[in-house]
């Protein structure tokens, strides 16, 4: 059996994309993790998942030089992640948004 992105776009009029699965990465940058942010938002638009690995993001409670702040670590940007996935896919009778999110910290 064929996953559901194939079987929900494999129309020629479907503006949806084939793949089942992408695997992003992001770095420890407010830039890079906004931009992942958008990637999720147009992936998940698509009926796609989405896979990332966010151990390269500072622990909890860490400086943040920029700010003169501390980093909300790694489950503080999961949890954006999967509010994007939520809003992307609410409307979705067919799938909603999957991620997985190795932390390996």
């Amino acid at each position: 059996m064929f996953s559901t992105p194939v079987l929900l776009n494999a129309d020629v009029n479907s503006p949806g994309q084939l793949s089942s699965c992408f695997i992003n990465s992001t770095r420890d940058t407010i830039e890079d993790i906004c931009k992942l942010d958008a990637q999720f938002t147009k992936i998940f638009q698509k009926n796609g998942g989405a896979g990332t690995d966010l151990s390269v993001l500072r622990p909890a409670k860490s400086a943040v030089n920029a700010s003169k702040g501390y980093a909300g670590g790694i489950i503080s940007f999961m949890e954006k992640y999967d509010a994007t996935a939520d809003i992307m896919t609410r409307n979705n009778p067919s799938r909603k948004g999957k991620q997985m999110c190795p932390a390996y910290q």
